[in-house]
């Protein structure tokens, strides 16, 4: 796992052999953690296939009276608190059925 600065409001979490496995769990786990956990400014979290970006506020933990950097407290707070591999909860989803019909003066050249 690398934590890159993304810009002054965001890092970016990489996991490099994401890329290989193709596993998107690990950056969804990581961003469900967050919602439950938020760091220090938190405002949004954006998963991607083998990343994840964590959006804050800076100006909220510039008035924390911590010495660190806004990005340098995110950062620290990640590395001191996010599982390495957090459990994945796949959301309960119910199946929605769209009703079609079929029909017009072109439907038998183009079925």
């Amino acid at each position: 796992m690398k934590i890159r600065m993304l810009s002054e409001r965001s890092l970016t979490i990489v996991w490099d052999d994401q890329l290989l496995s193709g596993d998107p769990e690990r950056p969804l786990a990581a961003a469900q953690w967050l919602h439950a956990h938020p760091c220090p400014g938190q405002v949004a979290v954006v998963p991607a296939l083998a990343s994840l970006t964590v959006w804050f506020d800076p100006f909220i933990l510039l008035t924390s009276g911590n010495p660190l950097s806004p990005s340098e407290m995110v950062k620290s707070w990640l590395e001191e608190n996010l599982p390495a591999q957090p459990s994945f909860m796949p959301p309960d989803t119910i199946p929605v059925e769209i009703g079609v019909h079929y029909n017009g003066p072109d439907l038998p050249e183009v079925a």
